[in-house]
């Protein structure tokens, strides 16, 4: 507004619909470039917890007891656990003890 005056402001002649999945695109852009990188799940090996616990033969809070305790170490990647396969092993020893 310039002296109690309205100016009009002309975006570009495109329609309503086009104009939305512009704004949409940039947004999306935009939210992706804000959130931090997640690597991708890196297997190499390790195994996920569910394969731990049916290797275990446990149910999930017994794998989640079993973290907690200390008598398996998880590794977090994000938000995803994994387990060494060499715990496998260890944690059936512990658990015929």
């Amino acid at each position: 507004m310039d002296n109690g005056k309205q100016q009009q402001i002309i975006l570009s002649p495109i329609t309503m619909d086009e104009w939305c999945e512009k704004m949409r695109a940039i947004v999306r852009e935009e939210l992706a470039a804000m959130q931090p990188a997640v690597p991708a799940p890196v297997k190499n090996g390790y195994l996920s917890r569910r394969e731990m616990k049916e290797k275990l033969g446990i149910t999930y809070p017994t794998l989640q007891r079993r973290i907690l305790d200390g008598s398996l170490i998880a590794y977090r990647m994000g938000r995803r656990v994994y387990f060494k396969p060499d715990q496998v092993d260890q944690a059936l020893k512990a658990i015929q003890l």
